[in-house]
């Protein structure tokens, strides 16, 4: 089985779709596992990346106020 996450513009889940055909699950089994085979440790990449930078300070909270505005998610079904 292969699962597409479907998102809303705040980047909360809303739904995912399932997918079985064997053909397809074969070739995301196969893109991921090349995008594996040329990722490198987390630990070397945040070093160069990631560790100088300061921090971030985000205006307005992405979610605040969401679970108040929408309630809370019920569980994904397949």
């Amino acid at each position: 089985m292969v699962y597409q996450a479907i998102y809303d513009d705040r980047g909360v889940l809303e739904y995912a779709l399932k997918y079985s055909d064997a053909e397809l699950v074969e070739r995301c089994r196969d893109f991921i596992s090349r995008l594996y085979d040329r990722g490198e440790p987390i630990g070397s990449y945040f070093t160069r990346e990631v560790e100088g930078l300061p921090p971030t300070r985000p205006e307005h909270p992405l979610l605040d106020g969401y679970l108040d505005e929408t309630g809370r998610p019920g569980p994904i079904r397949s």
